[in-house]
């Protein structure tokens, strides 16, 4: 959960789930929660969901899933999710899940 001062709300708001309406700062006191989106700020991969073809796709990718959001927040018409939002999608397409620690906070320098 990447936060600018503790206890604050997300700053990375690409983990998410119910269709990107909540983030982790939403979901804090579950020890972990299963995710429909990642963020990047800290995400640890098995390194065989990589060898099966996991990626951070730099296209919209999911314009067939049903976890995409649909319409995107900011691309409007285009559908589907890019880099890690899209790599969570893929995941969940290849049968993978997706976990969040909504509890566990990293700071995020505030610029």
């Amino acid at each position: 959960n990447c936060v600018i001062e503790h206890g604050g709300k997300s700053f990375d708001l690409n983990a998410w789930s119910a269709g990107g309406r909540k983030h982790l700062s939403d979901m804090r006191g579950q020890r972990i929660v299963r995710l429909e989106s990642v963020g990047g700020t800290m995400l640890l991969v098995r390194a065989d969901c990589h060898r099966d073809g996991l990626v951070f796709p730099p296209f919209f990718y999911g314009s067939r899933s049903r976890w995409v959001r649909d319409p995107h927040p900011l691309r409007g018409h285009l559908v589907g999710e890019i880099e890690t939002e899209g790599l969570a999608i893929m995941a969940k397409d290849m049968g993978i899940e997706c976990w969040g620690l909504p509890d566990l906070e990293i700071r995020h320098c505030a610029e």
